[in-house]
């Protein structure tokens, strides 16, 4: 699916957590691709996570997922959107501009609101 990245926090290495992603439901048991990744300073990295999701809600992608004994899973982290729209989110959370602006998910671009 074009455009597709999970949005979420790690407190170990990404290439770490995402090496078994094959088998797990949070990566809809898939193979991933690093495609960014984000250090954070002076700041509570859930609430950041928190702010993102929010932010790009309406894109969250709907499905679910069932493991190996058949149980459902609903990821939550995973959105429609694209990597420089995120990057824009990002400074926005980042200069406190953030509430001055929503997602518009038909033009798929950030605008002020």
């Amino acid at each position: 699916m074009e455009n597709l990245y999970k949005i979420g926090f790690s407190r170990v290495p990404v290439e770490e957590r995402i090496k078994n992603a094959e088998n797990e439901t949070t990566y809809l048991m898939a193979l991933v691709e690093i495609e960014s990744e984000y250090q954070c300073f002076n700041m509570n990295p859930h609430k950041f996570e928190q702010l993102l999701h929010t932010f790009f809600a309406k894109v969250c992608l709907s499905i679910d997922v069932f493991d190996a004994d058949g149980n459902r899973h609903t990821p939550r982290e995973w959105f429609k959107v694209p990597l420089p729209v995120i990057d824009e989110a990002i400074k926005y959370i980042l200069s406190g501009e953030i509430v001055g602006y929503c997602y518009d998910e038909d033009r798929e671009t950030i605008v002020g609101k």
